[in-house]
């Protein structure tokens, strides 16, 4: 089915697309213009520095000094010999099996004589140790203004650094430059 659309009809509807081309196609338009304001406010933003400093902290400390034990342990010595002598006796033969034996022997002995000795505290001394600590201090500085400006009968607050914060006083007048566009 079809709906006939008379001349009247597509006239309508071309002027209707032809206004919103106009309006869709029509610039914004954008610009500024200065105005003056009144300080009315300064307020400053604080901000909380920590601060940690460095401490070499140092202190007297008795440490233990350490030796050997000077006694020798026959018994273990004998032991060692004996133990020494039968491992030697496995290696070789004729004169130099008696040669291993006889090594084998002198070793044992050493070793099982050093078996029962043992480190021991002998004394102590004073010995200075050091370390370092942290103290921290906390501060409060200002970093930033809040001013808030009277234009043209409107408060206006603005956050600012503290270079244009230190200048800025109650009473002050102060240009601003405001930018604008609008929009169809």
């Amino acid at each position: 089915m079809t709906i006939p659309i008379g001349v009247n009809d597509m006239k309508k509807m071309l002027g209707i697309f032809g206004i919103i081309a106009v309006v869709a196609c029509a610039p914004a338009h954008a610009g500024s213009t200065v105005v003056y304001g009144k300080v009315t406010g300064v307020k400053p933003v604080y901000t909380n520095v920590v601060n940690q400093t460095p401490q070499q902290v140092c202190k007297q400390v008795q440490v233990p000094v350490y030796g050997q034990s000077q006694g020798t342990n026959n018994g273990n010595a004998i032991l060692g010999a004996i133990i020494g002598g039968v491992i030697g006796n496995q290696f070789g033969s004729g004169s130099g099996k008696q040669a291993a034996t006889g090594i084998g022997a002198a070793i044992g002995a050493v070793k099982g004589s050093q078996t029962g000795q043992s480190k021991e505290i002998v004394g102590y001394q004073m010995v200075n140790q050091c370390h370092t600590e942290y103290t921290s201090s906390t501060k409060s500085i200002v970093n930033e203004y809040d001013v808030t400006y009277n234009v043209n009968g409107t408060l206006i607050t603005m956050r600012v650094n503290k270079a244009v914060g230190n200048n800025m006083y109650v009473g002050k007048q102060q240009k601003f430059r405001i930018n604008y566009q609008m929009i169809n």
